[in-house]
C-alpha cells in the first residue's frame, strides 16, 4: 500500500535572501534575518543564504552580483525580501527586477506592496471612520505574506 504524499521527505524549493542595509543597526539586520527565515518556514521554502548589501545604492552592488551567480548557478526557485524597497530606489530597481527575471528566478516579498489611499466608499460600516470629509491614510499590504510571481 502506498502511503499519502504528505508523509514523504520532500525536498524544499531553494531560495536565497537579500536585504540592503546601508546605515541599519545590527539589531535591524537580525529582526529582518528572523522575518525572511519566518517567512520561508512558513511557506515551506529552503532559505539558503541571504546576501546582505551595506554599500550605498548602486546597481553593481557586490551583494547583488553574488545574489545573481548563486541564482544562476543553482537553479534556485527565487529570492525573498522583506519589501520591494530592499530591490533598491525607483531606477536601480527596474533593473535589478529586469536581471532577476532573467535568471528565471520568482521574486518574493514577506510584505506586499503599498496599496493606495482607501476611498470613503470602502470604509462604509467600518468603525471609528465615520468622520464626513476625512480621507484615509495609505494602508500597508496584507496581514499575511505575500509573494509575487515570477518577475
Amino acid at each position: 500500500m502506498w502511503t499519502l504524499t504528505e508523509q514523504h521527505d520532500v525536498d524544499r524549493p531553494i531560495v536565497y535572501g537579500y536585504l540592503r542595509l546601508h546605515r541599519s543597526t545590527p539589531e535591524r539586520q537580525a529582526a529582518l534575518t528572523v522575518t525572511l527565515a519566518q517567512y520561508c518556514d512558513q511557506h515551506e521554502l529552503r532559505l539558503c543564504g541571504i546576501f546582505i548589501e551595506r554599500r550605498p545604492e548602486s546597481v553593481d552592488a557586490p551583494a547583488f552580483a553574488g545574489l545573481l551567480d548563486v541564482l544562476l548557478l543553482s537553479g534556485a526557485y527565487g529570492v525573498v525580501l522583506p519589501s520591494a524597497r530592499h530591490l533598491g530606489g525607483k531606477q536601480v530597481a527596474a533593473r535589478r527586477r529586469e536581471q532577476l527575471k532573467a535568471t528565471g528566478a520568482r521574486l518574493l516579498f514577506v510584505r506586499g506592496p503599498l496599496r493606495t489611499a482607501l476611498r470613503r466608499s470602502d470604509l462604509a460600516g467600518v468603525p471609528g471612520t465615520a468622520e464626513p470629509g476625512v480621507a484615509a491614510a495609505t494602508t500597508r499590504g496584507p496581514a499575511t505574506p505575500s509573494a509575487s510571481g515570477p518577475v
